[in-house]
């Protein structure tokens, strides 16, 4: 993505999933708002998954802190400003998003939360996302390909499953918040109906989250340093 930012010519950079079909005023929805509210660093689109379909809903906002918008409906039919994205369905003022360095190339595997961790820095900088109902996508979700190559988390002591997440709750949380955030994910992730069902992999599992935990606590410090020292 961050190759994209750089090879793209023109003042916004739009990303898109590759297994969707996008809605006819796709394009010029994201565009015509960019242009009209100039305080805009990014705008996420509409997002249909195949058991959802458009409805007329606010933001919950019943999560907090780190998990600030997890719950936002992205096929929601009411424009609203938003503190999460998907990078399925996501446009950027270009110079913006590399002033703030762009995406985190960090992140390892199926880079899950980088799009959240993207959203944090841009209102850290003090920019605005705003999502837009009528600059729709959907969503096909095919069976192989992308990040559902990496085989199922749920039997795998692999770290690169959980890795993103612990790493941007290390990233932007205080000590005491990461820490919480990260074991309340791992016990949340053995704690599943196909961990009751299938005890034996309870191990394999959280062997993984720890080794993750451990990395991402890592790399969110390696981060720090290397910030600290271009300071």
């Amino acid at each position: 993505m961050n190759t994209g930012l750089k090879m793209s010519h023109g003042p916004l950079t739009l990303f898109l999933d590759d297994d969707i079909k996008p809605h006819s005023k796709l394009i010029v929805e994201h565009s015509l708002a960019h242009m009209q509210h100039n305080e805009l660093w990014a705008t996420v689109g509409q997002v249909i998954q195949p058991w959802q379909k458009a409805m007329p809903l606010t933001a919950p906002r019943q999560t907090k802190g780190l998990r600030r918008d997890f719950d936002f409906p992205f096929h929601s039919k009411i424009d609203q400003d938003v503190h999460n994205v998907m990078a399925g369905n996501l446009c950027v003022h270009r110079e913006r998003a590399l002033s703030i360095g762009g995406f985190d190339e960090n992140f390892q595997g199926a880079a899950f939360r980088f799009e959240t961790e993207f959203a944090r820095r841009v209102e850290k900088a003090g920019g605005t996302i705003r999502f837009l109902s009528s600059a729709g996508i959907d969503h096909l979700r095919v069976k192989a390909g992308g990040t559902r190559s990496t085989g199922s988390h749920l039997t795998s002591a692999d770290p690169k499953h959980g890795i993103g997440d612990h790493y941007y709750a290390f990233l932007h949380g205080t000590r005491s918040e990461a820490w919480r955030y990260s074991v309340q994910r791992l016990l949340r992730e053995v704690a599943t109906k196909f961990h009751a069902t299938h005890p034996w992999w309870i191990p394999v599992k959280m062997t993984g989250e720890l080794r993750a935990m451990w990395g991402g606590c890592l790399l969110a410090r390696k981060k720090r340093m290397a910030s600290s020292k271009a300071d």
